[in-house]
């Protein structure tokens, strides 16, 4: 085994894992994670795992859009909103015990909090594997990765303290089953300002308020909502990994791109809602974002 590999394997043996094809409980085994029906799950040499269930559908993102988020991510576009989180972080999750980030994409996010919440262990999951690979990369080892289904978590119930969950779609009620009813789930909801600079170049009208707020306060019980509003100065070569990372077609990209040619000052604005709370007990339902 590598050393970050090695690092993961003995991470995954404190926490309680399950088995996506049959649900049973996954254990650290020879060079991976194994269940009591024989089903063997190997870790990479960067220390990332593959738990997927041979159904589930693959992501549509690729190493571009990530390697664009990072980008951005790295220039400080959703910085302030990170941090607003730590507070809740650090009181819900104890040291020792373990936090999701679901829907981790290329883990800059996972990993920044990681960073401010040492002795915690953190997982990062996405339907993305190469996002997961690029994640693994950087921080395997360090932080667990897989690539996993956000609506069939691989974790035990009642396994996880907190949740995150940054512009990505919500299954509350896996939320639900991994977290318990004291668990805390953190979620980051766009704001109708968000992006919206690259929205006005691709000829996009900017956003209406999102249905995924209502969405988290039919199905969660808040215990807060704070709007975050932040904006970065953006330098003309990182223009186009502003725009690959924008939600956009390729079309609208394009048009983005033709629009903002030469711009060497570009604001850009990230407008979004920091919502908490302990996830209803109820069947799951989830939303675009």
């Amino acid at each position: 085994m590598s050393l970050k590999s090695e690092m993961a394997w003995k991470k995954w043996s404190g926490v309680a894992a399950q088995c996506p094809i049959c649900g049973s409980a996954l254990l650290s085994g020879a060079g991976g994670l194994t269940c009591g029906q024989g089903h063997h799950f190997d870790l990479s040499r960067q220390g990332s795992v593959q738990l997927m269930p041979g159904s589930s559908k693959a992501s549509p993102y690729d190493a571009s859009l990530f390697a664009a988020r990072r980008r951005m991510l790295a220039l400080g576009l959703f910085t302030p909103a990170l941090e607003a989180a730590l507070p809740l972080m650090e009181k819900a999750v104890p040291p020792g015990r373990l936090w999701v980030d679901a829907g981790c994409g290329e883990g800059w996010a996972t990993a920044f909090l990681h960073d401010r919440l040492p002795g915690r262990t953190a997982l990062g999951l996405d339907l993305a594997a190469p996002g997961i690979r690029m994640a693994a990369a950087s921080w395997g080892g360090e932080i667990l990765w897989t690539v996993s289904d956000l609506a069939r978590l691989p974790l035990q119930d009642g396994a996880a303290q907190a949740v995150v969950n940054l512009l990505s779609p919500a299954h509350y009620g896996e939320f639900r089953r991994v977290l318990g009813a004291e668990g805390l789930l953190v979620k980051w909801i766009p704001g109708s300002g968000h992006l919206e600079q690259l929205r006005q170049a691709a000829g996009i009208p900017l956003a209406e308020e999102s249905r995924a707020l209502a969405f988290f306060h039919k199905n969660c019980h808040s215990l807060g909502l704070k709007r975050i509003v932040a904006t970065i100065k953006v330098r003309e070569e990182d223009l186009p990994a502003a725009v690959a990372m924008a939600p956009f077609t390729q079309h609208r990209r394009q048009q983005a791109l033709e629009a903002l040619a030469g711009e060497t000052n570009l604001s850009l604005t990230s407008d979004l809602y920091l919502a908490w709370g302990h996830v209803k007990d109820k069947k799951e339902a989830s939303e675009p974002v």
